[in-house]
């Protein structure tokens, strides 16, 4: 297998892994957090040059996180994306 192709999947696992560490932080914390405090408690300033901006970007791509516009980040809930709030135990019956 050449080099490169090693690389590449290093760099998409490595990029993949920053992303699960924001998505960890926003639901750590409460699900909405600045972009500036969000980076503070990733640690991401240990992180490669462009790795918090694209994290971040691949994050709200993928539909994980929601930029709610003036620097704030939302993490977003996996009941929400199948179109349900409420858990199953949650919601009343009828």
């Amino acid at each position: 297998m050449p080099a490169h192709d090693s690389r590449s999947r290093r760099a998409h696992s490595r990029r993949e892994a920053e992303v699960d560490h924001i998505v960890a932080t926003l639901h750590t914390y409460g699900g909405v957090l600045t972009r500036a405090r969000l980076r503070e408690l990733c640690g991401a300033a240990h992180w490669s040059e462009p790795g918090f901006k694209s994290a971040l970007a691949l994050a709200v791509s993928n539909g994980r996180v929601r930029s709610l516009g003036g620097g704030l980040y939302e993490v977003i809930d996996h009941h929400e994306e199948v179109g349900d709030a409420a858990p199953p135990a949650a919601r009343p019956r009828t």
